[in-house]
């Protein structure tokens, strides 16, 4: 019988790499009650170097053990099957669940055999958005007084104008001055209380030229009273809209660029952090978040979009403005009103005397108006302070103006490193010929046609779903 044997050949138990080199042919002789599987030949002679061998008249490659020596100058040696590269062509040809390959394989699919430690990556990228070359946000921002009056302009009955601290300085000192020591102003406005027109003082963090852009100058005006304080006032449905793009370079751009490897936090001035979905600003391998927002100045109403393609993944609203308190000071109507009421009883009753001719009770009439009237006088000087509004403070400014995408990524083994890819190989999760692989290959649950015995497939099959290598 003939051997062919190789020396200096080596390969992997789990391997179908065959021997490309000619070989040393010689003749044997197979030990009695041997299996084809794992034969025992015997040679005569000293001990040859045989590393592995195929023998022609069973159609198999074998495995070399240690040589034996035996009496009279025999040399044993025993030999086992290497089912895999026996039968490599069937395997290739055999088609099946691919579970892992060092080729072919999908790097968005999770591999659960890269190691996740417990270090963290962070990543992230700020956007201060801008109109017309000009911020939106800015941590001065502006004051937006809406008030009731009769020039609403579209607004129904409420005007909103934009303002710094120096027109509600001016507009303040405006109104502390409306009171009964000015001849003109005197009943008319201490009655209309044109305080009680200002409905709110809300800041925002918007740069106040921007804002100033969606409206007209001109003088407030409270209820149907004019000022002389110039501000501009808002036009109706008073919007700065805009659409963003956030282009960010992820830790990964693989399995482990999406949850629960990475994730995304969205902060927004303002309001603060908002978690995203990593897998909803992946479009077209483009790491970018795609977002509009629109900010009502006359509401202080901020609304986010964030879109992918033409999908709409996520909406986002919040307030941005601060309520500023409001301290007035007015006169003491209850005060004023029973005085003048106490005038218009006095007044009558004097008529009324005159009307009858009862001159003494005209008399007596006419010194009640006059006590009435001092009365009146000083209780137009009565007044009682009160506020609208409450304090809010504006610390979430201090926390930035611009828009930034953070990205917290968790530290893995290298899964992209080439000695682990032809270890382990990568998730592939396709089903196809197993000769469209090469290198490492794992199958799911395959199981190889062949003409062999039970030993040989079931050897072969345990090596496809455990792990082998197709070379």
């Amino acid at each position: 019988m003939k051997l062919k044997y190789w020396t200096g050949f080596s390969k992997r138990t789990n391997s179908t790499k065959i021997p490309t080199a000619t070989g040393t042919e010689i003749d044997i002789v197979l030990k009695e009650d041997t299996s084809i599987d794992s034969p025992s030949i015997i040679l005569q002679g000293n001990a040859i170097n045989i590393d592995y061998c195929y023998i022609n008249d069973f159609g198999k490659y074998y495995f070399v053990g240690a040589p034996i020596f035996l009496t009279n100058g025999l040399t044993q040696y025993d030999l086992e099957e290497d089912t895999l590269a026996t039968h490599k062509s069937t395997i290739g040809s055999t088609v099946a669940h691919i579970a892992r390959s060092s080729t072919g394989y999908d790097t968005m699919i999770p591999d659960a055999n890269c190691a996740v430690m417990s270090t963290k990556l962070t990543n992230y990228q700020a956007l201060n958005p801008q109109v017309s070359s000009m911020n939106v946000f800015d941590s001065t921002g502006c004051y937006i007084l809406s008030v009731v009056c009769t020039k609403a302009s579209g607004n129904g009955f409420v005007a909103s104008y934009v303002c710094d601290v120096s027109i509600l300085q001016s507009l303040a000192a405006f109104l502390m001055a409306l009171d009964f020591t000015d001849p003109q102003t005197q009943l008319i406005k201490s009655v209309f209380k044109p305080f009680d027109c200002i409905i709110s003082c809300t800041w925002i963090p918007i740069n106040r030229l921007l804002a100033n852009l969606q409206g007209t100058s001109e003088y407030i005006c409270l209820g149907d009273y004019e000022t002389n304080i110039n501000a501009v006032k808002l036009s109706a449905n008073p919007r700065i809209t805009n659409t963003e793009s956030i282009t960010l370079h992820p830790q990964y751009t693989d399995f482990r660029s999406i949850q629960p490897y990475s994730t995304y936090s969205f902060f927004i001035p303002m309001h603060g952090c908002v978690d995203l979905n990593p897998a909803d600003i992946k479009f077209y391998n483009t790491e970018a978040l795609n977002f509009t927002y629109s900010i009502d100045l006359a509401a202080a109403d901020l609304s986010i979009l964030i879109y992918e393609g033409g999908a709409k993944i996520q909406t986002i609203n919040c307030n941005i403005g601060v309520n500023c308190p409001i301290a007035q000071t007015s006169t003491n109507m209850t005060g004023t009103i029973a005085s003048i009421g106490g005038v218009a009883g006095s007044t009558i009753g004097m008529g009324v005397s005159l009307l009858t001719a009862n001159a003494a009770g005209a008399i007596a009439s006419g010194a009640s108006f006059i006590a009435s009237t001092t009365k009146t006088v000083l209780n137009a000087n009565e007044r009682a302070v009160s506020s609208k509004g409450g304090i809010n403070g504006r610390s979430m400014v201090a926390m930035g103006t611009s828009f930034v995408l953070m990205e917290y990524a968790m530290d893995t083994e290298d899964c992209t490193n080439a000695n682990y890819i032809a270890k382990w190989g990568r998730p592939v999760c396709q089903t196809h010929a197993i000769s469209n692989h090469s290198g490492y290959v794992q199958c799911e649950n395959a199981s190889v046609d062949i003409a062999g015995d039970s030993w040989e497939r079931e050897q072969i099959n345990d090596f496809l779903n455990n792990g082998f290598y197709y070379e």
